[in-house]
């Protein structure tokens, strides 16, 4: 679950933080990542399964990984 405010987010069942910077903080889920773009970005708390983002907020955009083809002969 994702729960966004004015200038907070809310994402629950994270698996882990993959990258933050002061302009975009990425977090891993189980089959996608979830991007938070904005400025002075931090992460102002966390727990084992919900962590929440502060800064002013630009987009949260769902990164999905393509999958690659494996094919046998």
């Amino acid at each position: 679950m994702i729960s966004v405010d004015a200038n907070q987010v809310m994402i629950e069942h994270y698996i882990e933080i993959r990258d933050v910077t002061s302009s975009e903080i990425k977090i891993q889920m189980k089959q996608y990542i979830i991007a938070v773009r904005g400025k002075n970005l931090h992460v102002a708390a966390m727990s084992k399964y919900e962590i929440f983002i502060k800064g002013i907020l630009e987009g949260v955009i769902f990164e999905y990984e393509k999958e690659t083809e494996h094919r046998t002969r």
